[in-house]
């Protein structure tokens, strides 16, 4: 009888881990988009879902890239920055948001146009404490995909 039990659940472990033959992966690559002129290392990432934009903070480069989605190609880069690390998307206000580290500022941006609507000093860090205020509501530049 234990023998029995014992076979049943290694069968039955074996059989769970063995894969299927009609499982899809879990994430497919779909394409590549190269990002063009980019030293160092790319940091914090955001969306604007209505746009089809994806937001690259490239800290290495003091730049952030707007990529379009549809067309795999990059639409827009802003230029500028002090090591840009968190960058965020406030879709109610239409901000971009980019928090530097080097100087501890927390821009922002139109997001329509990219023009400059706002700059603000952070007290301590960027990306712990770049709390600020605009159009009447708290935004936090690590947490602006989320804030509506």
């Amino acid at each position: 009888m234990i023998r029995r039990c014992v076979v049943a659940i290694i069968v039955a472990v074996g059989l769970a881990g063995a894969p299927r033959a009609h499982a899809e992966p879990p994430l497919v690559l779909e394409r590549t988009i190269p990002l063009h002129d980019v030293r160092g290392r790319i940091d914090h990432m955001a969306v604007d879902l209505g746009r089809k934009r994806l937001l690259v903070a490239e800290l290495g480069n003091g730049t952030v890239d707007a990529i379009d989605l549809s067309a795999g190609t990059v639409a827009h880069r802003l230029t500028g920055l002090h090591e840009p690390q968190g960058v965020g998307y406030a879709e109610g206000a239409d901000v971009i948001l980019v928090a530097n580290a080097r100087d501890g500022s927390v821009r922002l941006f139109g997001a329509a146009d990219f023009s400059p609507a706002a700059a603000f000093r952070s007290a301590t860090t960027p990306t712990t404490s770049a709390s600020i205020r605009a159009t009447g509501w708290p935004l936090s530049a690590m947490a602006a995909a989320d804030w509506r």
